[in-house]
């Protein structure tokens, strides 16, 4: 993701459990592999 913060946010509502997750960034599909814990 090319902001960070936006991805945390996203991970934090999408719950708990997604921010160990390769959960694509919103609104692009590109896999935020750099926030990932």
């Amino acid at each position: 993701c090319a902001v960070t913060s936006a991805a945390r946010a996203w991970r934090w509502w999408t719950g708990p459990w997604a921010w160990c997750r390769p959960l694509p960034c919103p609104p692009t599909t590109a896999p935020d592999a750099s926030d990932a814990c």
